[in-house]
């Protein structure tokens, strides 16, 4: 046991924390890896529906306030689009 509690806070003590977060210790024998084939797929989709999620609702809710004059529909609109995800 103590041999063990030993191995842990040496390989955690570099890493205990960074300005004012601390930062979780995970052993590095029960450190998995993500598989390398679909982790640039999965970060070029998640960056994808970012860059339109940032893109698209400004100009929906510029051209509702344009025309219907008020940012009401819009609003209900990202509410329902929201709750869908």
């Amino acid at each position: 046991m103590l041999r063990s509690t030993a191995r842990r806070r040496t390989a955690c003590a570099g890493s205990r924390s960074h300005g004012s977060r601390a930062r979780p210790c995970v052993p590095s024998s029960r450190h998995h890896h993500a598989p390398a084939d679909t982790v640039g797929s999965v970060t070029g989709v998640a960056a994808a529906a970012g860059g339109l999620g940032g893109f698209l609702p400004p100009l929906v809710m510029g051209s509702l306030h344009g025309a219907h004059g008020s940012y009401a529909l819009g609003l209900v609109l990202l509410a329902l689009a929201a709750a869908a995800a």
